[in-house]
């Protein structure tokens, strides 16, 4: 089967990367300290005696649950940033060209990469949450009650995440597709805590609405699931005495998810590969680009009147430099936009990297040199424009200066953490509270 073959290369370019020896080696590292930190509970003395069997049992499940959700996050994490570039890296370098060349359908090449994606996330979710399980029944002797199915629920929650990342990666560059999947996964599980507070007050409403977020990403419901593995019967037997207010803890599950839910969470994964499927046979990578670059263009010409205004509100001598600088970069990025635009239209082959901002000197680089500098600014007391803004454009200019550096080192990881930050949070907060500030 010719996906088996995209699959081998998949797990063997994510070993010849030292991906998986990385994990290793730093979940070793890990689960080291939260075995010493467990077998310390048979050394505690509340009020002087020694500590009960009941008392270990739920301590330890407590404790438990707190490595295992540290654990389901660096799994979910990782399955995102390695699933969010498989395709649109390939797609980018050209290799993906190299395959499909070959006599392999879009639809193999696309279920390949879903299968060794999900090797991988087998592969360390039965390591590390194994290996924990393991030692923890070693030094304290305690053994969770469904330890089968909670590593069922969390490799689980890894595939419905790595999925939907594989998905985005058929239309979107890596570090689009990691940013939109890493927070939808944080709004999956805070709509979890929202559904439990909205149980616990008794509002429709809010509980409605964090029902929604669990179905629409299902990944909070299978995390609920593998804390219900968790839980020893007794923890679960008090909690229940506390009525519906326990409904609002993120790390207690009374009752496993039902079976229309766990049936809803295969098909959800099954849609979004055949989504997937669909995806990269009918895509138009030329027009998605032109978009895309089209975009970058807008936004480098806005950008060269936003810091014309900002400057002019610092004064001084650093009013030319930051014009100058600010409008320079705005303007590189802008040529590019609209050089990649043009010649994704009209099908033109470009070089490798960009003439006016090699691997995003203007865009990154001199945009957070600029943020940077108007950040000292804004601190230095030389305006009446906010201290917070000055902070925040510091952190900012930080971000992107990063990030340059991260694109030219070819750091993917790296690249997505930082390119999330500034894409997602930091200069949209910046430019909403300059232009806020700016209008007053």
């Amino acid at each position: 089967m010719r996906s088996l073959i995209v699959a081998r290369l998949l797990v063997g370019e994510a070993a010849r990367r030292k991906l998986l020896l990385a994990l290793l080696l730093l979940t070793l590292v890990v689960i080291a300290m939260t075995v010493w930190g467990f077998s310390r509970i048979n050394d505690l003395t509340p009020s002087g005696r020694p500590i009960t069997d009941a008392e270990r049992k739920t301590i330890a499940s407590q404790l438990l649950i707190l490595v295992m959700f540290m654990f389901s996050w660096v799994l979910s994490l990782a399955a995102v940033f390695v699933a969010s570039p498989a395709i649109s890296g390939e797609l980018e370098s050209g290799v993906a060209a190299a395959l499909l060349a070959r006599p392999i359908s879009r639809a193999e090449y696309v279920v390949g990469k879903w299968l060794g994606l999900v090797a991988l996330v087998i592969a360390y979710g039965l390591g590390a949450a194994g290996v924990e399980l393991l030692a923890v029944n070693v030094v304290i002797g305690y053994t969770p009650p469904h330890p089968l199915e909670f590593l069922v629920f969390v490799i689980g929650e890894g595939i419905v995440l790595l999925t939907f990342a594989l998905l985005l990666s058929t239309r979107m560059s890596g570090m689009v597709g990691g940013v939109i999947a890493a927070i939808l996964f944080g709004i999956a599980w805070m709509g979890g805590i929202i559904s439990g507070v909205g149980a616990a007050l008794g509002n429709e409403t809010i509980l409605r609405v964090g029902t929604a977020t669990k179905l629409i990403l299902p990944t909070d419901g299978l995390w609920r699931g593998g804390v219900w593995s968790l839980e020893p019967s007794l923890v679960i037997a008090a909690n229940r005495q506390l009525g519906p207010a326990v409904a609002a803890n993120p790390f207690f599950a009374a009752d496993a998810p039902p079976a229309p839910y766990i049936a809803w969470a295969v098909a959800w994964v099954v849609a979004a590969l055949a989504l997937a499927v669909w995806s990269f046979r009918s895509a138009n990578d030329h027009n998605a680009a032109a978009v895309a670059a089209a975009l970058l263009a807008g936004g480098g010409l806005s950008a060269t009147i936003a810091v014309v205004a900002a400057a002019a509100r610092i004064g001084g001598d650093a009013r030319l430099w930051l014009t100058t600088v600010g409008v320079g970069y705005g303007l590189l990025s802008a040529a590019h936009g609209v050089t990649d635009a043009i010649a994704n239209v009209q099908g033109l082959a470009l070089p490798a990297i960009s003439q006016t901002d090699p691997r995003g000197l203007a865009t990154f680089g001199l945009a957070g040199l600029w943020a940077f500098t108007i950040g000292l600014e804004i601190r230095s007391g030389n305006t009446a424009l906010p201290g917070g803004l000055g902070w925040l454009a510091i952190v900012s200019g930080l971000d992107l200066m990063v990030l340059f550096a991260a694109t030219v080192a070819a750091a993917q990881t790296l690249v997505l953490v930082t390119g999330g930050l500034a894409s997602v949070i930091l200069v949209p907060a910046f430019w909403i509270w300059t232009g806020r500030t700016l209008r007053r």
